[in-house]
């Protein structure tokens, strides 16, 4: 499971948005009482064509990664690169407006390019992520 934030700027009434984001997601493990957490953060831009309540959308970005893990045998470490460990991220996905300014959507993600180093072992973090989305949105 995981929780983000995203949000969009619209560029002078095209349809092209700068966005931002911030996902965090975490788990507990069941064998040796592990707990990590993994955080993401990302800006780019993104495509959206208006078709009534209907916004299909693309969108290309950067992001980075950190990584956090704390175990009750080997003890604990993070990865906190962010700005200096970039990664790419690719997203398409679509936005139903629903009454004046709520939203409901729909999107899939790829990240890529991404580097983790843990107990001195080194990974990437690269994901593939199917979200549902709720919003509001204080333009049309």
């Amino acid at each position: 499971m995981a929780l983000g934030v995203l949000a969009n700027f619209e560029l002078e009434n095209r349809p092209l948005y700068i966005t931002t984001g911030l996902q965090v997601s975490g788990d507990v493990g069941a064998v040796g009482g592990s707990t990590n957490a993994v955080t993401d953060l990302s800006v780019g831009l993104k495509l959206m064509k208006t078709l009534r309540a209907f916004c299909p959308y693309i969108r290309a970005g950067i992001a980075s990664v950190g990584a956090s893990i704390e175990t009750d045998s080997s003890g604990n470490d993070d990865d906190q690169p962010f700005g200096y460990d970039i990664g790419y991220d690719i997203s398409g996905g679509a936005l139903f407006r629903i009454g004046g300014h709520f939203v409901l959507g729909v999107d899939l993600r790829y990240l890529g390019g991404t580097d983790i180093d843990l107990f001195a072992l080194t990974g990437d973090a690269d994901s593939v992520t199917a979200t549902a989305l709720i919003g509001y949105s204080r333009g049309n």
